[in-house]
């Protein structure tokens, strides 16, 4: 290899080897001057698009308005509002919407047919939590799990507790948050769960036995029985003395048609 060609190669390598050492040197100098003057270090957070996430409740529902829950949120963090007040302003929306029956006013009830709801809210940049369980009666348990997390030193209230909260701090409380759609839902669900008590009702029969005699004297008697197979709580219609009486008499009467 002729001489020519090392001598370039050697004035590369020299040149960019200069080159780095002087980048090197002003940052160098400027970091030894700072560690002199005891200058801090700040970091400055550069700017980020704001981001809103849900799930389909947050996009299908608008509660007969123009925005849904996520577009909400956005253009109130894009105005400039506080990030945890913007997600509850959206998710107000799907909460106050009756065709939502996965949350807030119309949701599935329990199994008992009562609307219990459940909310929970975090705020970054406080450090603070709050929420709700099993809240009944207010359509928007989120408002109130931030009212945990603003006013109290709790994180979580249920219940009736819950409840006596939001009643303080003015909520209105109604005794039923149950739409004609979810109740009709929870009556379909205990029907197919549970289709010995739970029947549609020209398909409802009997469950027990009506046993009615009369004695060659023309005196009546009777003595109907029942199982136990009805729903806790619940007075069958054996123990109740009219009922009896009527099928008693339409007994009779069905009896007295047929040896005519």
């Amino acid at each position: 290899m002729s001489s020519d060609a090392l001598n370039r190669r050697d004035f590369v390598r020299t040149t960019a080897g200069a080159g780095l050492a002087a980048a090197a040197a002003p940052i160098a100098v400027a970091r030894a001057a700072g560690e002199r003057r005891g200058a801090p270090e700040v970091m400055v957070r550069s700017a980020v698009r704001p981001l809103v996430i849900s799930d389909a409740s947050g996009i299908d529902f608008k509660n007969g308005g123009t925005e849904c829950a996520v577009q909400r949120a956005y253009r109130l963090i894009t105005e400039g509002k506080d990030v945890l007040d913007a997600l509850i302003a959206g998710v107000n929306i799907p909460e106050l919407d009756p065709d939502e029956t996965g949350i807030g006013y119309g949701a599935l009830p329990n199994a008992d047919g009562v609307v219990q709801l459940d909310a929970s809210c975090m705020h970054g940049p406080k450090r603070r939590a709050g929420g709700v369980a099993a809240i009944e009666g207010v359509r928007t348990p989120s408002l109130v799990a931030k009212a945990v997390m603003d006013q109290t030193d709790h994180h979580l209230l249920a219940g009736k507790g819950a409840q006596d909260f939001a009643r303080a701090l003015g909520f209105t409380i109604e005794a039923d948050l149950n739409t004609e759609k979810s109740r009709g839902l929870w009556l379909e669900w205990r029907r197919r769960m549970d289709p010995e008590h739970w029947l549609d009702p020209s398909k409802r029969g009997a469950g027990d036995i009506s046993f009615v005699a009369k004695d060659v004297s023309g005196l009546v008697g009777m003595g109907p029985s029942s199982d136990g197979s009805h729903t806790p709580r619940e007075m069958v219609d054996i123990p109740s003395i009219s009922k009896q009486a009527k099928r008693s008499a339409i007994l009779m009467s069905r009896l007295a048609k047929e040896r005519r």
